[in-house]
């Protein structure tokens, strides 16, 4: 069994269960640190889309700031539920991160990806990616919010010990910014536990919220040390 199928079938249902309590709309815009990112740039969606949106609350929040409609992609069938009562005005779709299918190409001017990636099964990360890419339009932007160690690691899921469960925790913004059709216009530095802006905090307490332009004319980018220094030669 997939990791993602893990998530999908229990421990989504048992995420949101733990975490219900402070998932809430209200007054989220004051204290997000992805809803700060996309208000200091002026930001103001028309159609976005978030992957492991839980009950909908950034997306609600994020609605009643900007009028824009908004699509929330959730695999916990307890968060749907009680998002679609909660927050009748978001769009909800069962679905993992990979599964957006039902979406068309481009339908979206802002897809945000918070905490969810370092969960992503390796076997789907490219098609998940590719998932993402396909239904933001050119011009969107995406924003990536996880975690920021010093290097890749790869780590027992701690809710579920006795399976063989992991994550995966690594700055993801540089796997889309490697493509050179993404171009990361802010990233940010927080401290995990306190939710703060930091560029103190230790590397396993540490989180970024990434802002990414997507350009289908490409970026200019650098060659590697090792090409530059042939060029050199």
């Amino acid at each position: 069994m997939s990791q993602d199928t893990i998530f999908q079938v229990s421990e989504a249902d048992a995420f949101f269960v733990r975490n219900q309590k402070t998932l809430t709309a209200e007054g989220l815009g004051e204290r997000d640190p992805v809803l700060h990112v996309l208000a200091d740039f002026g930001l103001t969606p028309t159609s976005a889309l978030e992957i492991g949106a839980a009950n909908g609350f950034r997306l609600e929040a994020l609605r009643r700031l900007t009028g824009c409609q908004a699509t929330a992609v959730e695999p916990s069938a307890v968060a749907v539920a009680d998002g679609n009562k909660q927050f009748p005005k978001v769009r909800f779709v069962q679905a993992l991160g990979h599964e957006l299918d039902g979406f068309s190409a481009g339908e979206f001017d802002l897809v945000i990806v918070s905490f969810v990636l370092h969960w992503v099964d390796r076997a789907r990360m490219f098609a998940t990616a590719a998932a993402l890419d396909r239904v933001l339009m050119d011009g969107g932007r995406l924003v990536i919010s996880d975690f920021l160690p010093d290097r890749p690691q790869r780590v027992r899921y701690h809710h579920l010990p006795d399976a063989d469960v992991w994550t995966f925790k690594q700055d993801y913004a540089a796997f889309w910014a490697a493509s050179a059709i993404y171009k990361v216009e802010e990233q940010r530095v927080y401290d995990y536990r306190t939710r703060q802006p930091s560029n103190t905090a230790p590397p396993d307490q540490r989180f970024a919220v990434t802002l990414l332009k997507k350009t289908l004319g490409g970026y200019e980018t650098r060659a590697l040390p090792a090409l530059e220094a042939q060029g050199k030669s």
